[in-house]
């Protein structure tokens, strides 16, 4: 967790580590910070952004941990019948990984067709049952291994 001092003050206010150390785009302007003071944060390394509207402290981690905080940036943006499964499932049960993108979060919905593939979800059509979903430290996933949605 950054203690820069010019961020300190937007930090403290907020559990962000309840919300996996990230930022929302109006809870940083309800502490009463500018849309000019956020993007000065962002210009000089002070904070990243994760997807539109959600930002995280800058750090170094690598590609694994940035997946995980899209993972969990997106979580309030998908619809209640999303699933994380996949490469992103695998993820979130830390299981080892290699030669897989991961800039995109991958989730099951309940439908037989419809696949999309957007710049930072890749939604795979899976009808799913209660036997093939676990909820690990949040967020419901497919369990891992299980049939491929793919």
């Amino acid at each position: 967790m950054s203690t820069d001092p010019a961020l300190r003050d937007l930090l403290l206010p907020h559990d962000i580590l309840e919300r996996g150390g990230l930022l929302q785009r109006a809870d940083v302007l309800a502490a009463g910070y500018t849309e000019n003071e956020v993007a000065a944060h962002l210009r000089a390394g002070r904070l990243q952004r994760v997807r539109p509207g959600t930002y995280a402290p800058a750090d170094e981690s690598g590609p694994r941990a940035r997946h995980l905080r899209l993972v969990r940036a997106g979580l309030h943006v998908l619809s209640d019948d999303a699933v994380i499964c996949d490469v992103s499932a695998a993820e979130l049960h830390g299981l080892p990984l290699w030669g897989v993108r991961l800039d995109q979060v991958h989730v099951s919905r309940q439908r037989r067709a419809g696949r999309r593939r957007g710049r930072l979800v890749h939604v795979h059509p899976a009808p799913l049952t209660a036997d093939e979903l676990v909820e690990v430290a949040g967020p419901r996933r497919r369990r891992w291994p299980g049939r491929s949605s793919t």
